[in-house]
């Protein structure tokens, strides 16, 4: 049961991060190196559960899928890359998810690290447009690798920072509000903690030691429970016989 809701809340969000980031690539702020995508503000809710881990990784695989239309097999790095970034940023904000900004900091540095690294190739793929020059801001990163990769980290780690602590921080805020938090973590808690790491589960406590409840009543006749003579108690008490062997008679 906690196994089948843990998926169910997987797929819920992979299914709401993928439709929200398929409607923000339809805008010029959805791809390329400045990027500001809304969904990325739905990170946040893996803070609150762990299924958010493999339900942003879908998500995301299945919305950069979508850029093989636009850009061809090389959008393949996208798929694969892109989606590395967001799992573990996901990851990330899981593993710190009690100190919250700490804990955004996650896809923003993933982001910005991963992603830079392979989109020059990727939109090489963009005949007519020039993604690296920004006249209007007179900004010509066009060039090298290099040069076009650290341009790609500071923007693309702008514009997540817009998006998670911009937007996600307070969406996160009015869940933890809701108390949806404490709904998901009650309704998966077995079997999130299971996957992901953390505490055992309730009840599994250490073998009972020496200074355990004796198996026979207490005296001298207690340690012999396991023995011949320790059936006697039972005797005692039910009609008075071998009462030195059992227990107190």
């Amino acid at each position: 049961m906690r196994q089948t809701r843990f998926i169910a809340q997987a797929g819920v969000i992979a299914a709401v991060y993928a439709a929200t980031s398929l409607v923000m690539i339809q805008s010029p702020l959805g791809y390329g190196p400045v990027q500001v995508r809304l969904s990325e503000a739905l990170t946040v809710i893996a803070c609150l559960t762990p299924a958010a881990i493999p339900g942003l990784w879908a998500g995301t695989f299945i919305a950069n899928a979508f850029m093989l239309t636009h850009v061809g097999v090389l959008g393949l790095l996208d798929v694969v890359l892109g989606s590395l970034a967001t799992l573990l940023g996901a990851l990330w904000t899981w593993r710190y998810r009690h100190r919250t900004a700490l804990a955004l900091a996650g896809p923003v540095v993933t982001n910005a690290l991963i992603v830079p690294a392979y989109l020059p190739l990727m939109l090489a793929g963009v005949a007519g447009i020039d993604f690296y020059r920004i006249e209007q801001l007179g900004l010509d990163a066009s060039g090298t690798w290099l040069t076009m990769y650290l341009f790609g980290v500071a923007a693309v780690g702008l514009g997540q920072a817009v998006a998670v602590y911009g937007l996600g921080l307070p969406l996160l805020a009015a869940l933890r509000r809701l108390g949806l938090a404490e709904r998901l973590v009650t309704n998966g808690r077995g079997g999130m903690r299971g996957q992901w790491g953390g505490r055992a589960p309730r009840g599994a406590g250490p073998p009972p030691g020496p200074g355990g409840p004796p198996a026979a009543g207490p005296g001298p006749g207690a340690a012999g429970g396991g023995l011949p003579g320790g059936r006697g108690g039972g005797r005692d008490r039910a009609g008075g016989r071998g009462t030195g062997r059992g227990g107190a008679g």
